[in-house]
This record gives structure tokens, sequence and C-alpha cells, in this order.
């Protein structure tokens, strides 16, 4: 997201901080408007600042919360006037600054809560202003399709939308690609735009079960405030479907449990009945099932460790690693596979070996079949562009010069008017590159600029210490 600077008002808060006297946090929430910036402090005695802010539903707002004691690095949570938390930006860069759009799903009272990402605390300005956000174009959904999809920090929030099917309920399902969290899920009335129910950012799938009948529904689903993108999968279906094609587990019985020595295992988290893919994505199709009082083998993995590949006496698949627990105590050892870029693969048969072979596309190398040893982003090259019309043009290219798979991570551009955007990488093989361009159309003037892979240390390198390049531009 690229971080905009703040007006001018904000600055001139910021040099006359001196003179203002700090809101400390209170049982009642401080009221701030738009276009009000405010000074406030964390501390021992107060460690959160809420600001109560009154919002109208489908008019977005930016909030920017700039750190005036060096060191301060600020987290914002914003609850919905349900007490829902809608957005956690958790800074996990320990930038000085941060700023979010905010979509208000509803009219109301929504509160921003200021605490420190590091632990140290000091003085902070927070600041409320109007925002244009595009309005992305509602998807359909189709009842038994599954779609799957992702929002992030620029392209922060994606409607869907359908009809009540007159002879039976259904159920919405969105499940989340993370292991830890989720979007933020929000149904409404499409008619009267009423809210009908949100989903917690704490959660990785909800459900919705909608009456029979004619009525029109909006599901909007908006970015929590994680450093990268937020995949997920949105599934429409009915209350009487005996399985959930799009999602990866269904109730079934006790769970079986698992030892902590030997080879690497996964069994059903929860008790569930989890679907095995051919791909380690849910859309790719249901080769198998993995049964409550079923351990399969884990022969492969993702670099994030988010799927893993499966043998169930014979066939090989994928399952999502929040939905099984894992055993043994040669995990670590297990091969770390690329992601499959072509169509899903067909079921593999019982005499097939335990781990085919997976085409990758056709304008990528093909990758080792079993990576070894750690991978090693670098910059390998920068074009920068200033031009006082139109602005700076920075096109960085990152490669994966080491010898294991790179997973998906994040890069960082700095521009000589000092604005930062920032963009998710996808996972590279050992030898590939891919190329990324930015534009700053606010970024008139010569000056440095720098560059960051991996930006917030999400990849273990071999060199940890090549991630970046910086210049400068006359």
């Amino acid at each position: 997201m690229s971080a905009r600077r703040f007006p001018t008002f904000v600055l001139m808060t910021l040099f006359l901080a001196f003179l203002v006297v700090p809101t400390f946090a209170q049982a009642t929430p401080t009221p701030i408007t738009l276009g009000e910036n405010q000074t406030a402090e964390i501390s021992g005695e107060s460690i959160t600042a809420g600001f109560s802010l009154s919002a109208t539903a489908g008019l977005p707002v930016t909030v920017q919360v700039l750190g005036v004691t060096p060191g301060f690095a600020p987290v914002l949570r914003v609850l919905d006037p349900l007490g829902t938390v809608v957005l956690e930006m958790v800074n996990s860069a320990a930038a000085s600054s941060v700023q979010v759009p905010v979509m208000p799903a509803q009219t109301g009272t929504y509160l921003l809560e200021v605490s420190s990402g590091n632990g140290s605390g000091g003085q902070f300005v927070i600041s409320v202003q109007p925002s244009t956000l595009p309005e992305p174009l509602p998807i359909p959904l189709i009842v038994g399709q599954a779609v799957p999809g992702s929002v992030n920090a620029q392209a922060s929030r994606q409607p869907y939308t359908f009809s009540a099917d007159p002879a039976q309920p259904l159920l919405l399902l969105v499940t989340s690609d993370q292991a830890s969290r989720g979007p933020s899920v929000t149904l409404k009335d499409a008619s009267t735009g009423d809210v009908l129910g949100t989903g917690s950012l704490r959660l990785i799938g909800i459900v919705f079960r909608v009456p029979a009948g004619s009525a029109n529904y909006r599901a909007d689903i908006a970015h929590g405030g994680s450093d990268g993108a937020e995949a997920y999968t949105v599934l429409l279906q009915g209350d009487n479907a005996p399985a959930v094609p799009g999602s990866d587990a269904t109730p079934a019985a006790t769970p079986s449990r698992l030892t902590s020595t030997g080879p690497c295992v996964v069994a059903s988290l929860g008790g569930e009945r989890i679907n095995v893919r051919s791909g380690p994505s849910t859309s790719f199709a249901v080769v198998a099932r993995l049964e409550p009082n079923q351990i399969g083998t884990v022969v492969g993995r993702l670099g994030d460790n988010s799927w893993y590949q499966i043998d169930i006496n014979g066939v090989v698949g994928w399952v999502a690693a929040f939905v099984v627990t894992v055993g043994g105590d040669q995990c670590e050892g297990v091969p770390i596979l690329a992601a499959p870029g072509a169509a899903p693969a067909a079921t593999a048969a019982p005499t097939q070996p335990a781990q085919p072979t997976v085409a990758p596309p056709p304008d990528q190398p093909a990758p080792s079949p079993t990576p070894f040893g750690p991978p090693d982003l670098i910059i390998s090259s920068v074009q920068v562009a200033v031009d006082a019309t139109t602005g700076t043009v920075i096109t960085v290219t990152v490669s994966n010069v080491g010898t294991g798979v790179a997973g998906a991570n994040e890069l960082h551009v700095q521009f000589p008017n000092s604005d930062i955007s920032q963009r998710a990488l996808p996972a590279l093989n050992p030898g590939q590159s891919t190329t990324q361009s930015f534009t700053n159309a606010a970024s008139t003037v010569a000056g440095n600029w720098q560059a960051n892979v991996d930006a917030i240390g999400v990849i273990a390198e071999s060199n940890e210490s090549n991630n970046n390049a910086s210049g400068s531009v006359s």
C-alpha cells in the first residue's frame, strides 16, 4: 500500500506537539471526527488509547497513526459498532507510522484502538481523513461453485452477491487460507443495506445460514490489516448438501491421537473429515478424504508450511495446515515442494510412487524434486525513472539464488519523496526471478530511493544481508 504523506495540518501538529496536552486512554474513548488530528501517548499507565469515530455505511475513511517519539511503533485495531474487530494492523515491521483504509459496513460508532507494537511507549498523532476507495465490481455466486479470492492493502475489499433459493435454505461459507486469522466478512441485505452478520478476524472460517425465499444478499470481504494478502474461498451451497465441496473439513467423529516421535504425520485437527486435494489450494479437485481415525504420512510441504502433501494408502494429495494436527519429530526433514501452477493433477493410483512429479508452469524453470538447503533472495536489478510531470517509476527484479524454495514474502520500495509502497511477492524456485514495477505520481523530484525484499523477515535465508538495494537519482 502506497503510504501517503500526512497533510500539512498533521505535520503542524507534530511541530507543535509540545503545546498540546496528550489524550490518555480512558474508560470512555476520546471522540475524533473526520479531518481531525489528535495527539495521545502510550505509557505504562495507559497501554491503549481509544478513539470513537461516528461513521456512515459505505463512506470510506483513511486512518493514519504517526509516532512522534522515536522508536514508537503503533498498532491499530478497528472495532465496528457491535464490538467486532474488523481490522487489525499488526505492524510487524515496527514502522513509525501506519495508514489503513476503512470501509464502514454499517452506520454507527467505530472504536479505534492504538497500542505499541514493540513494547516501547511514546507520543503519537492520529488522523482520520475522508477516502476515495474505488468500488470493486460484485462477483455473483453460483450454488455449488467454490470461488477463491484474495484481498490486500491495495485492493482491500471484494463484494459478492447472491439470491435466496425459494425451495431451500442456503449456506454461505467463507474459509481462510491462513492458519491463524481470516479477512473481515459482513453479510448484508442487498436491498436495504441492513447488516445481517459479521465474522471476526480471529476466525478462519464462518458459515451464514440464509432462509429460503426471494431476498437478495451481499457479502463484503475486507482486508483485516495483516502484512500481506489474505486468501480465502467463498462457497454458496444448499443447506441439505451432503458435503462441502469448497471447504476442507466436514463434521465427523473423534480425531486420531498422534505421537511426538517418529515420521512426520498428520490427522484431523477437530474430528472432521478432511478433503485431500490434488494441489495446495481449495481450487484443486478433491482426490480423497482423510477420515477422523486416519493418519496420513507427510511426504512434502510448501515453503511456508501452509499445505502438506500426504500419502494415504498410496494416494498422494494435499491438505491445508489449519485443518490438521501434526505429529512426529522428523517434519523438518520433509522436502519443500514448489506449488504446482498447471491444471490440477489427477488422483494418484495406489501403485504409483508416493511422491509424483508436479509439472511447473510453462514459463518457469522446473523445480528440483527434493529442494535442499535454504533460499537466498537478492535484488538483482533496479531501474529508476523520474519525470517532473508523471512521477517516479521504480522497476525491481528479485531473484532466488539459493538452493531452496523461497515462500511468499513482501517487497518494499521507498521513493525519492519518502513515500513507501509494498507488494506481495509469489514463491520463487531456485534460479527463478520476478520483476515488479512501482509508480508514484507524487514523487516528481530527484533524491534517494530504496528497495527491500522479504521486508518483514518471513523467509529463512542463507544470507540475510543482501536483501536491500539503494541509490539516488538526479
